[in-house]
């Protein structure tokens, strides 16, 4: 094979036989010699940036790919007789301004003018067949664009992402466009169809801005998401009577009012069968979504952008989920004749501000309106016997609910974090609150519990700090742990006669309590039940010396003990890993400041378990290396030694496990001298 070089003034180009191998330019003009018939991968590479003017020979045939690495490239001359232009051949010329293509020209490669952001006119010859993909692809500045009937073969997105350019005429000829051939072309106002045109692709005018349509008879199939998102879109026409148009063709089309087109072209906005409604094909831009009459279930299907949805009156079952997520929906009128809503139905509606629910409902899911922030109005059916868990929790603007008359059970965290909810009136015969029902309510101030409760579960009113007075009923035999914590506004309350125990943080941190009522009954008041209440100095209780450990540190215990030294609690955010150095320099004297402390929560008692790390040695008992050994201590709430609970010294973790009755031992003799310490007997 012949290899030579050709020389013009101080360039060199290097040809194998007759293909351009590589070059040598020091000119801004460069002229590829006659007698190549075909450029080779990167035989034009300026790395300086020096050339800014390409001429090609008559006798080019094929532009090889990613032949020209030319960044200041401005102008290409073309000539008669090239064929082919391979793909990324001039990818990235962020220069070149203009393209005027020879007849010749039979195809142009995926992403061969890729990125060139000052092209702004491009013009085909008549010959033209292929366009690759993302051929023209963000050009910035592309304004002008004239597409032949010869192009066959039009490659995904081959002109996307070109948002200077506003106006596109496809010519008597092209059949089809391509997948996303034309998506992100911001201001493409105006597209004209070819009258052959039969094919459509996927998102292929994608956020254009297109405001009428007007399709051939010819036009067998709109894809996709073929013209999703062109908000300025306000008219469809479709003549022929044989186009099929795909599932969200349209969506996101706010503007468009209608679609000129036979009925049965369009695809089934809703998806029915056999009376349950499946799923929305429509314009999802819509702001009201009309369901229609036939539907007795809905399991998905309206339009999660609608304002407003209109409800059927066949409509007999909202499934879970149903409407989970709507975000702008506003308002919905649940017909009477619906039986259920399922769970979740209108989770996360944030938008949604009233609801009324008919007579006929009889099942209502959990968390059906969770997270509804906007939901101030609700009216419940009277048929309704429990409040499910969840049903209005986090929603921060719902003031008043008035329960239905039958209601046996608020269910757990129903109305959690509605710190709006002002009151609430349980009516008679319910019997029971279950776990944080009203935990967070902060605006909460007045509750009307019934005689007929019986169950009170843990944290049902945590911080309701504005709640002021609360009548405990009668027949309640359970009131869980935390149930009250920080209602730091509670004054007095009144224990009832069933009530056998007061558990762990019942009334912790309700700092206003001035007045607890004991009855004969309780047998056992948690150490913690009225744990910083640093108001309550007035306790009515027949047996109070025998509950001393659950009053100290309150202003009743230091009355009813004034010669006793009182210890301090601990402060629980002391709890896990510590620096001796850092609690001696908090007054905590125990302590070695070169050693670091794990620290655990008070238990009932009052005993406080130290850990520490001293050491570690073999032989490896468990498989997973040398055993790490810890000294354990019982201390007091001032975190302090206890005379007579000596320390464990080197114990592993599987070692304390294996002497749990050892270690128990301990802790009950350090649990009895605190127990001394107060005033126990």
């Amino acid at each position: 094979m012949r290899k030579h070089d050709h020389a013009s003034g101080k360039s060199k180009y290097n040809v194998n036989g007759s293909v351009l191998v590589n070059c040598k330019v020091d000119s801004e003009r460069c002229i590829i010699p006659e007698g190549v018939t075909e450029i080779a991968q990167f035989a034009v590479t300026d790395t300086e940036g020096v050339i800014k003017e390409i001429v090609l020979p008559s006798t080019l045939r094929r532009i090889g790919s990613g032949s020209f690495i030319c960044s200041n490239l401005e102008r290409l001359i073309f000539s008669e007789g090239l064929l082919e232009i391979c793909s990324y051949a001039f990818k990235n010329c962020g220069k070149l301004s203009e393209l005027i293509f020879p007849e010749s020209l039979v195809s142009v490669g995926k992403e061969c003018f890729y990125g060139c952001e000052s092209l702004e006119r491009v013009r085909f010859g008549s010959n033209i067949r292929a366009v690759g993909d993302e051929a023209f692809a963000f050009c910035k500045n592309l304004k002008e664009l004239h597409l032949p009937g010869s192009i066959t073969e039009m490659g995904r997105g081959a002109f996307s992402y070109c948002p200077s350019l506003a106006a596109v005429k496809l010519l008597p000829g092209i059949k089809s466009v391509s997948d996303e051939a034309f998506a992100g072309c911001s201001k493409l106002e105006s597209v004209s169809f070819s009258p052959d045109l039969k094919y459509i692709g996927r998102s292929a005018f994608f956020g254009t801005a297109v405001k009428e349509l007007v399709f051939p008879d010819t036009l067998t199939r709109i894809s996709q998401n073929a013209f999703s998102w062109c908000e300025e879109l306000t008219y469809v026409r479709i003549t022929g009577g044989k186009t099929e148009i795909e599932k969200d063709a349209f969506s996101f089309c706010e503007k468009l009012t209608g679609i000129d087109a036979p009925s049965h072209l369009l695809p089934p906005i809703h998806l029915i069968e056999n009376g349950v409604l499946k799923e929305y094909t429509g314009c999802i831009g819509v702001s009201e979504d009309m369901i229609p009459e036939g539907v007795t279930e809905i399991v998905k299907g309206a339009c999660p952008e609608a304002r407003s949805i209109i409800l059927p009156k066949s409509l007999r079952k909202i499934g879970p989920d149903a409407f989970s997520g709507f975000d702008n929906l506003e308002s919905i009128v649940i017909p009477d004749g619906v039986t259920e809503i399922g769970k979740r139905a209108f989770y996360g509606c944030d938008a949604l501000r009233s609801v009324v629910l008919p007579d006929s409902l009889l099942s209502l899911g959990e968390s059906a309106f969770e997270m509804c922030p906007s939901l101030s109005s609700v009216e419940l059916s009277p048929k309704l016997t429990d409040i499910p868990g969840g049903l209005f929790r986090e929603c921060t603007a719902l003031e008043n609910v008035k329960l239905p008359p039958h209601v046996s059970c608020i269910g757990s965290g129903a109305f959690r974090e509605c710190t709006s909810l002002r009151e609430i009136s349980l009516p008679d015969g319910s019997q029971k609150i279950d776990d944080s029902a009203f935990e967070g309510c902060v605006s909460l101030r007045s509750v009307k519990i019934p005689g007929s409760v019986k169950e009170i579960e843990m944290y049902a009113f945590d911080r309701c700090t504005s709640l002021t007075h609360i009548i405990l009923p009668e027949a309640l035999a359970e009131l869980g742990i935390y149930a009250f914590k920080d209602c730091r506004s509670l004054e007095e309350i009144v224990i009832p006669g069933q009530l056998r125990e007061l558990k762990k943080g019942i009334f912790s941190g309700c700092s206003g309590l001035r007045r607890a009522v004991i009855p004969p009954a309780t047998e056992k008041i948690s150490r913690y039940a009225f744990a910083e209440c640093t108001a309550l100095a007035n306790i009515d209780c027949e047996n109070d010396i025998n509950f001393a450990a659950a009053f100290f540190d309150t202003p009743y215990w230091k009355k009813q003990h004034p010669d006793h030294v009182i210890a301090a609690r601990m402060p629980y955010e002391l709890a896990g890993n510590r620096s001796g150095s850092a609690l001696r320099d908090l007054g905590y004297d125990f302590f070695d400041p070169d050693r670091t402390y794990y620290i655990r929560l008070p238990d009932e008692d009052g005993v406080v378990e130290v850990s520490s790390y001293c050491g570690e040695d073999g032989p490896d008992e468990d498989g997973f290396g040398m055993e790490t050994y810890y000294d354990w201590w019982y201390l007091d709430e001032r975190l302090h030694a206890i005379p007579g609970v000596p320390v464990m010294h080197a114990y592993s973790a599987r070692e304390k496990s294996m002497h749990e009755e050892k270690f128990e031992a301990l802790r009950k003799k350090a649990a009895e001298e605190i127990e001394k310490r107060i005033g126990k007997s």
